[in-house]
Formats: C-alpha cells, sequence, structure tokens
C-alpha cells in the first residue's frame, strides 16, 4: 500500500503556477560551457600535482643513490646527473 501513495505522489503533476522556470538556451550554453571550464582547471591542477610529485620523487632518488654511493663505496649504484651537480 506504502508503494503505491509512493508512486501516486510522484507521478502527480505541479500545476503551472508552482512549476520552476526552465532557463532558457543561452543560459544551458553558459552553464555548460562553466563547467567544461572548470573540468580542465581542474585537469589542468591535477596534472601539475602528478608532475610536482614526479619531480620530487626523482630528486629523492638521485639523493638516495648518492647517500648509498657514500655509505658504501663499492655498491653497484648507477649515479646520475641533474643540472649543475
Amino acid at each position: 500500500m506504502l508503494a503505491q501513495d509512493v508512486h501516486f505522489h510522484l507521478c502527480v503533476r505541479r500545476p503551472s503556477s508552482e512549476a520552476k522556470a526552465l532557463p532558457s538556451g543561452d543560459e544551458r550554453v553558459e552553464i555548460k560551457v562553466t563547467w567544461i571550464i572548470l573540468a580542465v582547471i581542474g585537469w589542468a591542477i591535477g596534472a601539475l600535482v602528478v608532475l610536482v610529485l614526479c619531480r620530487m620523487a626523482g630528486n629523492q632518488d638521485r639523493v638516495a643513490r648518492r647517500s648509498e654511493k657514500t655509505l658504501f663505496p663499492y655498491s653497484d649504484v648507477t649515479i646520475t646527473h641533474f643540472g649543475t651537480d
């Protein structure tokens, strides 16, 4: 019985005085463009964070290799060069 009541309430249409006004075509386009721009900005920020993390990991790896070579001079570690280091 409860399911029938819910179904009845969902199917009842609102009178036109209570209906919400739909946005015009220009407003719909503006909203879509705004979401696309926000998505592109979010994607760019995410890509920038990933690139920064990769750069930090590479620098940390380089420092760890040099430290290992300092602690164990005969260790089979490849020393990489970056810039003027």
